[in-house]
């Protein structure tokens, strides 16, 4: 932090020049790795929060409702943000690049009627005609807060119709993502 007694912005001056020379150490030295997962700063503070806050949103709230947190996964080879919406339950989607919908209710049932559980991912535009009527702008991101404690039967039958995902993923801890804008700066160029 420096000289002088402790303020926010001082502490906060120092974690980030701290941050800094350490993507300078490590990005533009002789075994700097070969590749990097990274996103916009400003997306990276603003997933934080929404993780850290969301709690304290439910109490807030005051209704039913899942607020998930925001994750990253390598989706088919792309670095992807993606929240879980399982079932079609009433839950406060922020938008994200996919969707991973875990399907237990509205499973695909068998000839008997027996439903198979599965797991559906698809990118967010695809829900996006679906849940634009619960469109709220409050939040770090825009976010879509789905009708509490019953969710409309569109959206079930939405969520009945997808296709169980197939492709590849890993999942990716937020905490190895780098802020692309110092990674930019300071990536050694071969």
């Amino acid at each position: 932090m420096g000289d002088g007694s402790y303020s926010t912005e001082g502490f906060l001056k120092g974690w980030n020049h701290g941050n800094e020379f350490g993507y300078s150490a490590i990005l533009g030295g002789e075994n700097a790795p070969d590749s990097v997962f990274s996103r916009a700063t400003d997306e990276l503070e603003g997933i934080w929060r929404w993780n850290f806050l969301r709690n304290e949103r439910n109490d807030s709230i005051g209704k039913d409702i899942f607020i998930p947190r925001i994750m990253f996964a390598m989706i088919d080879g792309a670095l992807r943000s993606f929240c879980i919406w399982p079932d079609a339950i009433s839950t406060l989607i922020p938008q994200v690049e996919f969707l991973w919908i875990p399907r237990e209710e509205m499973a695909p049932r068998s000839f008997f009627g027996k439903a198979k559980e599965d797991t559906c991912v698809i990118p967010f535009g695809d829900a996006l005609p679906v849940l634009e009527s619960c469109h709220v702008d409050e939040f770090e991101f825009d976010a879509y807060e789905l009708p509490s404690p019953n969710p409309p039967v569109s959206f079930k039958k939405f969520v009945r119709s997808l296709t169980p995902f197939a492709g590849e993923h890993s999942g990716v801890s937020i905490d190895s993502i780098l802020n692309r804008e110092w990674v930019v700066k300071y990536r050694k160029e071969d």
